[in-house]
């Protein structure tokens, strides 16, 4: 029974290091998205729009809004950049065509 208990303990390590390694991978994945959305702004003369609330509460009930500095600033880059619709959508959501690019460390990330 020790035996068995003692696997345990250790299967529950190995597992919380990989989870908290994919996590780390996937945060620095995320902050190369951001990035790489900033430095295409910052390239047309854009700034990075402010983050603003999805919705207000008005008499207790969620009124979802549209954050329309975001859509100027994305429509704008459409409009400078000459980039597809499709093109800025990756951008702006950060997708990268390699698969498993979340479990990929990073070159400047010391293994």
């Amino acid at each position: 029974m020790q035996n068995f208990n003692f696997f345990l303990r250790q299967l529950k390590r190995r597992c919380t290091a990989s989870q908290l390694a994919r996590e780390r991978l996937l945060s620095l994945n995320l902050e190369t998205g951001r990035n790489t959305l900033r430095a295409a702004l910052t390239q047309y003369g854009l700034t990075t729009p402010e983050a603003h609330p999805t919705y207000v509460l008005e008499d207790r009930e969620k009124l979802y809004q549209i954050d329309r500095v975001k859509q100027r600033s994305y429509s704008e880059l459409l409009r400078r950049s000459k980039l597809s619709l499709t093109d800025v959508n990756r951008l702006v959501r950060g997708h990268d065509p390699r698969p498993n690019k979340a479990l990929t460390v990073p070159d400047h990330f010391p293994c």
